[in-house]
């Protein structure tokens, strides 16, 4: 088994209590304007290191790399922390199994768990709120605006700020450098066959293509590959219909993720996050899957074959991987409505960074009603002149189904990809290049896609 290096990217332990570098005050919080931490007495800002410890050059990089942050889960049987505030004299505890920020109930002075303990609880990196809850709510009341016609009643009137809530999300970066080995079969058109169609049309009915074995070995580095580490994101699939809404949260993608700091439990300060319940183990295999697919849309883009190549074979060697856990800002507006005896929560959710949103907004069911009964209506004063009016109602109840279909699109913004083939930073090169002319098939359809081309003639 090769051995492991863990990164311990904070060398701070224990419970600190972080102040002002300019006034020595303990009153800090997160400017989400700036990203910067700023001290509430003397306005002074300022930010933390950034992420140290780790390789940098990915090229270097040999075995298995894991921060501190991103170690197994374990629940801490001594949990208990207890510090004397520095500031009153108090004595504060802390559950490092469960808190990373606390204030002082008698001074409020900041209390800081900065130690990386296996709790899952404290990461190698945050990455801090930029877009403020004024903002926030401005972008997310414009979507809504857009849409009143068709959305619930007591959703609209029910909107409030108060119910916007930042969110620090768990998630697992790994950069990868890896050697890819792929082969297969590509396909270049050398000549088009038409045929007429009923309308005496021509149309194109099959190819003639020159086939070529392909082969394609090259080194991959990919920088900052990210996946969800809570599990309900991961299993999404596992999770009640009426809340897998909460899968949107994944498709906020891209993260500008190079702007991470070191772990300072000051950023949490006005937040809440979402613990790391999920190992690396976990979630390898996926990433591999997610790998190989960033090493096949890279190299692609080296190919010249208008017919297409089929992989029959794709290997991806891992030379080193470096696993770092991190905190990542979304602004989270929920709403619970019941719907007979079923429970259903409705999100809008802001990438606190780049501002990408998505939503699943609450449809009234009454308003979505009046069309289909209006073309019922016209359906049945059709029927009582005799058919008169037959084709024109049909065209409109058809059209009504498209509207309606629509709306429901436009009020359901879901889009579960996320595209982190082209997201993720990576480069390909040492590309070794192998393509030789096997055969000419004649005539293949037009939708053949198929991999198999043994015997073909």
């Amino acid at each position: 088994m090769e051995p492991i290096n863990v990164v311990h990217s904070n060398s701070n332990s224990g419970v600190e209590q972080k102040r002002c570098p300019n006034c020595n005050s303990s009153d800090i919080e997160l400017n989400p304007i700036t990203g910067k931490l700023r001290c509430n007495y003397c306005k002074y800002e300022f930010e933390s290191k950034k992420v140290e410890g780790f390789v940098e050059d990915i090229n270097e990089l040999k075995g298995t790399v894991i921060g501190a942050g991103a170690q197994n889960i374990q629940q801490m049987e001594n949990s208990i922390i207890t510090c004397k505030c520095s500031g009153c004299g108090a004595e504060i505890t802390l559950n490092a199994n469960e808190i990373a920020f606390a204030k002082c109930h008698w001074c409020h002075t900041g209390l800081s768990l900065n130690m990386q303990v296996p709790s899952g609880v404290v990461p190698d990196a945050i990455l801090p709120f930029k877009v403020s809850k004024e903002e926030a709510f401005e972008d997310m009341k414009k979507i809504i605006e857009n849409r009143k016609a068709f959305a619930n009643q007591n959703f609209l009137e029910e909107l409030n700020i108060q119910n916007l809530r930042g969110v620090y999300l768990p998630f697992m970066m790994v950069d990868v450098n890896g050697h890819a080995i792929f082969k297969g079969q590509g396909r270049k058109i050398t000549d088009t066959n038409y045929v007429k169609d009923k309308d005496g049309h021509d149309r194109i009915d099959s190819y003639d293509m020159d086939i070529y074995d392909v082969e394609r070995e090259f080194d991959i580095q990919i920088n900052n590959l990210l996946e969800a580490t809570n599990s309900t994101q991961v299993k999404w699939k596992e999770v009640k219909k009426e809340d897998r809404a909460i899968y949107i949260l994944k498709t906020l993608m891209p993260f500008d993720v190079e702007n991470c700091v070191s772990w300072d439990a000051n950023y949490l300060n006005g937040f809440s996050f979402e613990k790391r319940d999920v190992d690396i183990g976990d979630i390898a295999d996926n990433m591999g899957v997610k790998a190989k697919d960033i090493a096949r849309i890279k190299i692609s883009r080296d190919l010249d074959y208008d017919g297409g190549v089929y992989w029959n074979d794709e290997e991806l060697q891992v030379n080193g991987q470096q696993w770092k856990s991190v905190y990542l800002p979304v602004w989270i507006y929920t709403y619970t409505y019941n719907r007979g005896e079923k429970e259903y929560t409705y999100y809008i959710v802001e990438n606190a960074r780049t501002k990408e949103t998505n939503y699943v907004l609450p449809l009234s069911i009454k308003r979505m009603l009046i069309l289909p009964i209006i073309g019922l209506g016209l359906r049945i004063i059709s029927n009582i002149l005799g058919g008169l009016l037959s084709p024109v109602v049909s065209i409109l109840q058809f059209a009504i189904v498209i509207f309606l279909c629509y709306v429901f699109y436009r009020y359901n913004h879901i889009d579960p990809r996320n595209r982190y083939e082209s997201d993720t930073k990576s480069e390909i090169f040492n590309i070794n290049r192998k393509d030789e002319f096997r055969k000419n098939k004649k005539r293949t359809q037009k939708n053949d896609n198929s991999k198999k081309l043994e015997g073909d003639t």
